[in-house]
């Protein structure tokens, strides 16, 4: 009885997660996946609140002893990580500030030791256009579907 309990208290815990927090965690997530490569527009594909929703709600219900597998939910995971690589603005744009002020304040002014205002790209700026996101997407599902497996390359 305390067994079955629990297991329903995980089961609708996970449903919530998912109807309240994002019902776009609900599926596997492979058919977005998918979709998304192949060109299609996918809606909220990816975000924060969706991936700690996939991530809380593929715990719970594998630990509920459900009769549902992890591996897509983790190739869907992994496409989220990759996709979260392109969007880095905020943060970059944070570091340069820090780095700038930081600068500033020594006194040194070199032009080739010191960011311009409004310069400042960094490696992962060469990630935001679409191409290249959706070579980050690929790769992140395949490292989802290689460690969902256990295999030592995904793909």
């Amino acid at each position: 009885s305390f067994y079955m309990g629990y297991n329903l208290f995980l089961v609708v815990l996970s449903t919530m997660l998912c109807i309240v927090f994002a019902p776009m965690a609900v599926g596997s997530g492979l058919p977005e996946v998918k979709a998304y490569l192949n060109g299609v527009r996918v809606g909220k594909f990816s975000g924060f609140r969706l991936f700690v929703v996939k991530l809380l709600g593929t715990i719970l219900g594998v630990a509920s002893g459900l009769v549902v597998g992890p591996e897509g939910p983790i190739v869907h995971l992994g496409a989220i990580l990759g996709a979260s690589l392109t969007k880095t603005r905020e943060l970059e744009d944070w570091f340069c500030r820090k780095s700038s002020d930081a600068k500033s304040t020594v006194g040194v002014r070199n032009e080739n030791s010191m960011m311009q205002q409004g310069d400042h790209r960094s490696l992962l700026s060469f990630f935001r256009n679409d191409l290249e996101r959706r070579h980050l997407i690929s790769i992140g599902a395949a490292a989802g579907f290689s460690s969902a497996f256990g295999a030592p390359v995904g793909g």
